[in-house]
């Protein structure tokens, strides 16, 4: 089951469970809740997989272009899909028209297991067009698997996406639960295949602390090295299968991202010019 997505406003009936929060107090209620109320946190999370579980029976919410056989082995899992109602397309990067709710069920091209979350400062609406400019903050992805790299290339290049934030590791076990996706070598450029294009992936810096490692990169298209962007990757080395990470070492982790974000939010003329942050696990 998927929990990417915009629960509908009619689900949410249950006040005690889902109050209307304002923005600008969410901080506030969160750390109430996860100090004084965790009980109060499982149950909300309970309610949203069953409510989600209730779209999957209704068709409200699918996972058409997923299960589809021409895009089934792009997922790493079989119960961890992307919803069509927000899902990432790739497209030719000259190719500027929006995609809007209705499109994404019945368009099968351009699959990526990754769906977009919305700023909690923009509330929803049914047919809001899907583009990294309106008010899309986050892109939810799998970790990339060998025959996806190109693809998350071209999605973080496509929607200039200034960060991408690694919650996992790249073996469990002896097991590979992500590719390795971005080159070891400083200065010596990779080049990643996808759909009609290459992208080229160049490692500038390296950065090891206790609990992550920080990785400069630039990207850009393999025969237009003119247009291309930096891309920070914080890699969160202390979030082990099956565990969870301590709550000092996640606090380090959520502290670096909003540093580095504010320090370039600083150099944007405005926040709407900054593209989605990705992040991913296994």
């Amino acid at each position: 089951m998927n929990f990417i997505y915009d629960l509908p406003e009619r689900l949410l009936t249950v006040k005690s469970f889902f109050p209307v929060i304002q923005s600008s107090k969410f901080k506030q209620y969160l750390d109430d809740c996860l100090t004084n109320r965790k009980q109060l946190v499982v149950e909300q999370f309970q309610t949203i997989c069953f409510k989600s579980y209730e779209l999957e029976k209704t068709n409200e919410l699918t996972y058409h272009a997923a299960v589809h056989p021409q895009n089934y082995y792009l997922n790493r899992y079989n119960d961890i899909l992307a919803y069509d109602q927000t899902r990432i397309v790739l497209k030719n990067t000259n190719d500027q028209n929006p995609v809007t709710f209705s499109e994404l069920s019945t368009n099968l091209t351009g699959y990526i297991n990754a769906n977009f979350i919305r700023s909690i400062e923009v509330p929803p609406s049914d047919d809001t067009l899907l583009r990294a400019n309106d008010h899309c903050e986050f892109i939810a992805t799998q970790g990339p698997l060998k025959q996806t790299i190109g693809d998350f290339w071209h999605m973080v290049y496509m929607y200039k996406c200034p960060f991408i934030v690694m919650l996992t590791g790249l073996q469990y076990n002896g097991q590979t639960i992500c590719d390795l996706y971005w080159p070891e070598k400083l200065n010596v450029p990779e080049h990643y295949k996808s759909t009609g294009f290459e992208i080229s992936v160049t490692l500038l810096e390296t950065n090891q602390s206790d609990c992550f490692i920080k990785r400069i990169l630039n990207i850009s298209m393999s025969n237009n090295s003119n247009e291309s962007h930096n891309v920070t990757q914080i890699h969160f080395t202390e979030w082990e299968n099956f565990s969870v990470p301590t709550i000092t070492d996640m606090d380090k982790l959520v502290k670096e991202y909003e540093q580095n974000y504010q320090s370039l939010v600083y150099h944007q003329p405005t926040t709407a010019s900054i593209g989605p942050t990705v992040v991913h696990c296994r």
